[in-house]
């Protein structure tokens, strides 16, 4: 038995797909799209033997959590040992940077003691969604010994609020619709929690005939929670937007649907489902996810989308959109509002000792600093810091919870983390320590996906503006365990890994340890043109600034992220990733163009059409739709660059200069792959390294 991972084209592509189409009934429906995305992202394991497919195991990462979404033998397979191969492979190859695996199972399908005997424990149940009788469905985790997370297990069992249309109720109690009735398969479950709005019985009662109004109003009242928890205000609110937008009667069925998205937006669901042609993939639904960020799908789109609807702690700049967050150290004119915005988050929660307390830091002025963000004008979060040891030291980071959204929280301490890592690299310091009792336990795992991690008291993240060869990487150790770099380290050494899975592993390096770059290793370096106007809408928004110091202001909020996308032709796109981008902005009336003025990790190149790209990646918040069009019609393919990490130039490197490096006399109309001599040699002009 070998085995090996699937790629996107491939025979075993096409026989991995075949299997699980044939197992639908249990494993559930997936549209060849998602089994493809699957393969582009090296998520599919196969058992082989020959020129047999055994059996196959399909799986997403869900922050330091790796998902099991099939696992699927071949019928005169089963009970050879294929199912335990596949998952101890899984494990085995990923052990040394995950936290643990997780899957969600029927009760009735009776295989508890498969999943026991392969290293799973039961954290929790919830009812299944099983058309004809009702089912218990059970989420199973396996801990990691090798790289233990810093939550507790409960944490793994968050779900996802979606809102359905009456259409699917009844697709759903009839039966017989592939696509709809894959909702109810044990791994979408196991991920979201399915709601009806309080009027969809209302309009299923429209129905003339008794039994059927029966069956329906039964089925959706067992099987759907019925939104009773929204915000009635924004309910109302964006009922009359919608109906100011789309006419509509009471009791129409358009009438229906604008009240059923009305509720899907006031009670914080992510995603309306349905299968009405009139909302999905139309200016309606884009006006509605620009407007409110509410996805507006069918089943099928639901199900393939799940990895990015689903991931905890999703980088979303989009929602912080229209908050014109500013930095600034903290003034004592404003000594009463910062009070009264962070002194419950303080200790006792008392007020006089929060007084105290900032009178004694502000006293203090020349060992502790205190950053102040607002947003138009309201106190956002106040992060009270010193310098130490060549480390910035975060002894408290205070956000005001009234000013914020709860679903823009984790993004803002995202963006919050990656400001204080960009501060002390540029201020040559080496490392930024969080004080765990400092910060509320819940960004824990925003903070995790920045590349801190847990050194007992503090929360820890490493900064090394060095090029250094692999058997050169500086070790990073933490308490209690290995570091993640130690981690990914032996990973790479592992002789398991293909070329891809080391470059990733080599690109994650460079970013728990930004902006460390590794060299000898056959990372793929690309020069690629960007026009000035996205350039600065991406990363660089101080492009025409004369001062090209690119973080002189300390009030604008910078517009590097930790992660984005950048839009190109489908043709002579970049065909090698994980790769390094160097930017080379192109001509244009700013100052700063023709020049390289950033260097990024390119993730992933995607292949899709305009308007699916734009659903994937608008949380990015980038582009709109009439910007999208500029690219090409709705149903053009064109070329999603993923990028992050992103470190704006110390020097930026003008064309003259990599002409003279290149040898040769380039324009740079479309990406061009470099070699690594040449990425180094341009790097070192533009950036100042630490000796």
């Amino acid at each position: 038995m070998d085995l090996i991972v699937v790629e996107n084209p491939s025979n075993w592509l096409d026989k991995v797909i075949d299997l699980g189409d044939s197992a639908r009934d249990t494993v559930g429906f997936l549209p060849r799209q998602a089994f493809e995305e699957y393969a582009l992202k090296g998520h599919i394991y196969a058992a082989t033997n020959d020129d047999n497919l055994l059996g196959y195991i399909m799986f997403r990462e869900q922050g330091s959590t790796l998902v099991i979404v099939h696992l699927c033998v071949a019928q005169n397979e089963r009970g050879t040992g294929v199912a335990k191969y596949l998952v101890d492979e899984l494990f085995e190859r990923n052990k040394y940077y995950i936290s643990g695996m997780k899957l969600s199972c029927r009760r009735d399908y009776r295989i508890d003691g498969f999943w026991r005997s392969v290293g799973f424990m039961p954290i929790g149940e919830r009812p299944g969604r099983a058309t004809t009788k009702k089912t218990t469905l059970t989420t199973w985790y396996r801990t990691n010994p090798f790289k233990p997370n810093i939550f507790s297990l409960s944490e793994q069992s968050t779900s996802t609020k979606v809102v359905v249309d009456t259409n699917i109720v009844i697709d759903l109690c009839d039966g017989g619709n592939v696509e709809s009735d894959a909702l109810f398969f044990p791994d979408v479950l196991g991920n979201v929690t399915y709601y009806i709005a309080p009027d969809t019985l209302a309009e299923i009662n429209k129905k003339e005939d008794p039994a059927l109004r029966t069956k329906h109003c039964n089925f959706a009242k067992n099987h759907f929670e019925i939104i009773d928890n929204y915000d009635k205000n924004t309910y109302y609110k964006v009922k009359g937007e919608l109906l100011s937008y789309k006419t509509a009667g009471t009791d129409t069925n358009t009438g229906f649907d604008i009240s059923h998205i009305a509720y899907s937006i006031a009670c914080g669901a992510k995603v309306f489902v349905t299968n009405d042609g009139g909302w999905l993939n139309n200016s309606h639904s884009t006006y509605i996810f620009d407007k409110y960020g509410l996805r507006i799908e069918s089943p099928g789109e639901l199900i393939k989308s799940i990895d990015e609807i689903c991931t905890p702690d999703a980088y979303e700049p989009q929602k912080l959109t229209g908050l014109e967050l500013e930095y600034s150290e903290m003034q004592h004119a404003v000594f009463s509002e910062v009070v009264d915005a962070f002194y419950s988050q303080y200790r006792d929660k008392k007020k006089a000792t929060f007084e105290r307390a900032l009178r004694g830091w502000m006293a203090n002025a020349k060992n502790t600093k205190l950053l102040l963000v607002k947003s138009v004008d309201k106190m956002t979060a106040l992060v009270v810091y010193c310098v130490c040891d060549n480390a910035y030291i975060v002894n408290n980071i205070f956000i005001n919870k009234n000013t914020l959204k709860p679903s823009i929280l984790k993004t803002f301490v995202k963006r919050l983390a990656v400001k204080l890592i960009e501060n002390a690299k540029n201020e040559k310091l080496s490392k930024v320590f969080i004080n765990k009792n400092g910060v509320d336990i819940s960004f824990y795992g925003a903070l995790e996906s920045c590349f801190f991690e847990d050194n007992g008291t503090f929360l820890a993240n490493h900064i090394c503006r060095q090029i250094v060869a692999f058997s050169d990487l500086p070790m990073v150790h933490c308490a209690g365990t290995k570091s993640l770099v130690e981690v990914l380290k032996e990973t790479y050494e592992s002789p398991v890994q293909t070329t891809k899975d080391k470059q990733h592993i080599l690109l994650q390096i460079e970013k728990a340890l930004w902006p460390l770059k590794i060299v000898g290793e056959n990372i793929p370096c690309y020069i690629v043109p960007i026009q000035p106007e996205y350039a600065k809408q991406l990363f660089d928004e101080l492009l025409s600034y004369i001062n090209p110091c690119l973080f002189s202001n300390e009030k604008t909020e910078p517009a590097l992220s930790v992660e984005n996308v950048y839009y190109k032709s489908e043709r002579n796109r970049i065909t090698k990733f994980p790769a390094r981008i160097l930017w080379y902005v192109s001509n244009g009336e700013m100052y700063g163009t023709k020049m390289i003025r950033a260097c990024s990790c390119l993730d992933s190149v995607e292949v899709d059409t305009v308007s699916n790209l734009y659903k994937r990646y608008k949380r990015l918040g980038v582009l709109d739709w009439h910007d999208m069009l500029r690219i090409g019609d709705a149903n053009q393919l064109i070329a999603a660059y993923k990028f992050s990490y992103t470190e704006l130039l110390d020097k930026p490197v003008p064309l003259a200069e990599i002409r003279k490096i290149l040898g040769c006399q380039e324009t740079f109309q479309s990406g061009r792959e470099i070699s690594e001599s040449q990425f180094v040699e341009i790097y070192k002009q533009g950036s100042v390294l630490n000796e």
